[in-house]
């Protein structure tokens, strides 16, 4: 049982750094298909993307709250993320993503709030590694999916960049966390000293503790 469990957690570390490399080896470019004939041989020259970049925002949907913490977690809807674009005139142009967009954020959400309810309550490690393995396919495969697809953005119709699809992952992994954790907050009640933490933390701001 061990020697499976170290197995699939190996597995799962090489796949993590397989598509790291992946996605680092993008930057922050746009390719465009542009030859050049050197020697005979058809190059490709990826070209930094020089447009104004969207600002990630997003926010939670209102909390759900049943009768216990795991339905509670499958009630939940997910984060609502859009675009927005600062104007010559200083006004903001707001985007909503398509349905092609959110179908594929449902995907890798829906697994990152099973991967919460699994690391943090089960005591099986087979079934913690399969979670967190379910978690990184779901996410690599929407990533790879949204990268296909053009927005009809300000300036024109376009695929988003590797900085844009980070902070819309990023911003939709911190919001689901945040309700996960406030939702177990909910069903698991904290010391009276968590609180006391938790007060002065919310009062000044950031983590004191």
């Amino acid at each position: 049982m061990l020697i499976k469990s170290l197995s699939v957690r190996f597995f799962i570390l090489a796949i993590l750094l397989i598509f790291s490399s992946c996605s680092n080896s993008l930057e922050n470019t746009q390719v465009i298909n542009r030859s050049e004939t050197k020697g005979g041989a058809m190059t490709v020259t990826p070209s930094p993307f020089l447009g104004q970049k969207a600002k990630i925002r997003g926010e939670n949907s209102p909390v759900k709250i049943a009768e216990n913490l795991e339905v509670s977690v499958l009630q939940q809807e997910l984060p609502n993320i859009w675009l927005e674009f600062e104007r010559e005139n200083g006004e903001v142009s707001t985007i909503e993503l398509d349905n092609r967009f959110h179908e594929n954020l449902k995907s890798a959400g829906n697994s990152l709030f099973h991967y919460q309810f699994v690391i943090n309550n089960s005591e099986n490690p087979d079934e913690k590694a399969q979670a967190s393995y379910d978690q990184l396919i779901s996410a690599a495969n929407a990533r790879n999916e949204i990268r296909k697809f053009e927005a009809d953005l300000p300036g024109g119709k376009r695929k988003l960049t590797e900085d844009e699809i980070d902070g819309i992952f990023k911003k939709q992994s911190g919001l689901i966390n945040d309700r996960y954790f406030e939702l177990d907050d909910h069903f698991k009640p904290k010391s009276d000293f968590y609180r006391f933490k938790k007060s002065i933390n919310e009062k000044f701001g950031y983590s004191i503790f």
